[in-house]
């Protein structure tokens, strides 16, 4: 190997020194620049991870809230609303002028039922509608007594205030399912029962 340097070129033997400094210079700074490239390309990724967790928890604590909303709303008694009042009388008097009848039944195992259904009723029985309605109580079993919904005895011949009850009903924008259901316990074809079931 000496014997290969002393018989080189001096020409090439500065030239074998250079690039042997150049190499020996360049490697560390390679080395660095590699280096700095790797740490920029982890910053980055950390930096996206931690963007997608913060979101992710953005996410979450907007559906924590959303629940507690949810859970705050089941937990305050059900009323009417001063808009809902106004419907139902404008409702009933824009498309009835007689007179009618039915009766509430509300869910006895409900803490708000009696007293919603006690504001319908006021609603319906003063002035300017003046219907007659009366409020029971009533253990009301099923598996589904959420909501309020209208019961007649017989399909085919609904009373005439049926129709108009439930429009005005959903009108006013109070719960009601959307269909009537029938119920043969009922004990004249007559009579009309509006429920008032359990809050959803």
């Amino acid at each position: 190997m000496w014997n290969l340097i002393e018989n080189m070129p001096q020409a090439s033997l500065d030239s074998w020194y250079r690039w042997l400094t150049y190499f020996a210079i360049g490697l560390p700074i390679l080395g660095a620049a590699m280096g700095g490239v790797s740490g920029w390309a982890a910053f980055i990724v950390n930096s996206r991870i931690s963007d997608l967790q913060a979101v992710a928890l953005k996410q979450q604590l907007a559906e924590a809230d959303k629940k507690v909303a949810e859970l705050d709303r089941v937990r305050q008694p059900r009323h009417l609303t001063e808009e809902q009042k106004t419907k139902l009388a404008k409702f009933i008097t824009g498309n009835f002028s007689g007179n009618a009848s039915f009766t509430i039944k509300a869910q006895a195992s409900e803490s708000d039922a009696r007293a919603y259904a006690d504001e319908i009723a006021k609603i319906f029985n003063a002035p300017p509608i003046h219907w007659q309605v009366t409020v029971d109580n009533a253990m009301i079993m099923g598996p589904d007594t959420s909501g309020i919904w209208i019961s007649i005895k017989d399909g085919r011949a609904p009373p005439l205030a049926t129709g108009l009850l439930h429009a005005a009903l959903t009108d006013a924008g109070l719960p009601i399912k959307k269909d009537v259901e029938v119920d043969p316990g009922i004990p004249s074809p007559d009579e009309i029962w509006l429920t008032v079931g359990n809050k959803k």
